[in-house]
């Protein structure tokens, strides 16, 4: 029942006007009220009467009432006075909300990625700031997520019920007893409660909003809860040792990387899950609206500001982070050259083809010129006076006939053109055209190229003798 300092029309603190009450809980009663100096609505947050008597549940109303007031984020509901009626009873006074929280919007089914994300975000941006102050939420649940009415008609989430105990109302047909606050000392709601809440181990600490959060997530995406169980023991069991269903069973077009991340909030152990609010923020950015990273920015000052570190976000094409330090990195390979080098050293090699090509066909081209010249010197000379032709003087190489010399068979005087893959070239450019050999024969040494045959100069005199014979003849 309510109290009667809190009944309608009822003045608290000299300038608090009761006007209706706004809900209820297991131990605490949220009321409607006009500020009357600044005629202004409030809501007014008190214990019931059977609560009074619990001096730890007193103390830490009281406690975390003041820790909350210390949190200026606009996605924090804000805490205006703190007082204590005459009976003793504390009470707080807050920013009056119009709107809806998260557990209403989710009964007509799951959420676009995008806005799911933009909700958890938000949610984080009050987090980090309660965090950095060591406050601890405890109780992150669709309820507790408030979707406020703003003049731009564009919703903000507000985060309520900072680390304020409650104590359950009980089982009831309906199964609501997975969404009630737990009695005594563990705090928070069995169905969003982490493996660490549940044992009311003495090691909680803000990772255990981070499995919250992870929990909303997979049900603003899916529309239901990663954990099931037909009564309190079976959730629990199944919180405690079973794996989270998975999302891409349930929606496979959330993306693969989304999910890992909803998995790593979701570990069992909580030095696996991210190790703060901006880490696990800075994930979930990219599958956010644009504004997303000025969040994360702000979430990551924050976290830094209380003194926690903040790792750079994981790689894009694993979504998970590395659990050591990259190792040194190795000296580059022949595939991992830039691609302007490999094509330069292809264009030389063309080069150099058409050069050898170039060459052996001069080549053959003056034999065969030359051995035209001699055939027709022998068949218009006179029997018996066709000269003795003089041996050629043996080549003497010299600087500017050497050459390399190229790969495949030679014929006469002249080099076969080599294909492609026996053309000179070192080992890089040799794996890139021909592929990898396992043994590379070293290149071939150089060698002399014969310098051309140039036939003597009696050979031209017997030429032009037997031209001038033949125009007297005719």
């Amino acid at each position: 029942m309510p109290s009667v300092a809190f009944a309608k029309g009822s003045i608290v603190a000299d300038k608090y006007e009761i006007e209706h009450i706004l809900g209820q809980g297991g131990i605490g009663v949220v009321v409607v009220a006009k500020h009357l100096a600044l005629n202004k609505r409030v809501a007014i947050k008190y214990l019931k009467p059977k609560a009074l008597s619990n001096e730890s549940i007193v103390q830490r109303f009281v406690r975390e009432a003041r820790l909350t007031a210390q949190i200026t984020s606009e996605h924090t509901v804000r805490v205006h006075d703190v007082g204590t009626l005459l009976d003793g009873g504390p009470y707080m006074v807050m920013e009056y909300l119009v709107g809806e929280d998260l557990g209403q919007v989710l009964r007509t089914g799951s959420l676009p990625i995008e806005r799911a994300v933009d909700y958890i975000l938000q949610a984080c941006d009050a987090l980090a700031e309660a965090h950095s102050l060591r406050i601890v939420h405890r109780d992150i649940k669709p309820e507790n997520l408030f979707l406020a009415q703003r003049a731009t008609h564009v919703p903000i989430l507000k985060v309520i019920d900072f680390g304020i105990s409650k104590a359950a109302i009980g089982a009831a047909e309906d199964g609501k007893w997975a969404r009630e606050t737990a009695v005594g000392e563990r705090f928070g709601t069995p169905l969003y409660m982490s493996p660490e809440q549940l044992r009311a181990t003495g090691s909680v600490d803000h990772r255990t909003d981070i499995w919250s959060l992870g929990v909303v997530l997979h049900e603003l995406l899916v529309g239901s809860a990663p954990f099931e169980g037909d009564d309190l023991p079976r959730l629990c069991a199944s919180i405690l040792t079973a794996p989270p269903i998975r999302i891409s069973t349930i929606r496979p077009s959330v993306p693969t990387v989304l999910e890992s991340i909803v998995l790593r909030c979701l570990e069992k152990d909580p030095q696996r899950r991210f190790r703060n609010v901006a880490e696990f923020a800075q994930e979930l950015a990219a599958f956010g609206p644009p504004s997303s990273d000025e969040r994360v920015s702000r979430i990551r000052e924050m976290i830094r500001h209380g003194g926690d570190s903040v790792d750079p976000p994981a790689p894009p094409f694993s979504g998970a982070r590395l659990a050591s330090p990259d190792p040194a990195p190795l000296p580059p390979t022949v595939g991992e050259r830039s691609a302007s080098t490999m094509q330069l050293r292809f264009n030389r090699l063309l080069a150099r083809r058409k050069g050898i090509e170039r060459g052996a066909l001069f080549g053959s081209a003056v034999v065969v010129l030359v051995g035209i010249a001699g055939a027709i010197g022998h068949a218009w000379a006179p029997a018996g006076q066709v000269a003795q032709r003089q041996p050629w003087p043996a080549p003497s190489p010299s600087a500017v006939e050497l050459q390399i010399r190229p790969a495949g068979p030679r014929t006469g005087d002249s080099a076969t053109a080599p294909a492609i893959d026996e053309a000179p070239a070192d080992s890089a450019l040799h794996s890139v055209i021909a592929g990898p050999r396992a043994d590379l024969s070293p290149p071939s040494p150089p060698f002399v190229r014969p310098r051309v045959p140039i036939p003597p100069a009696s050979a031209g005199r017997h030429i032009d003798r037997r031209r001038s014979e033949f125009g007297e003849r005719r």
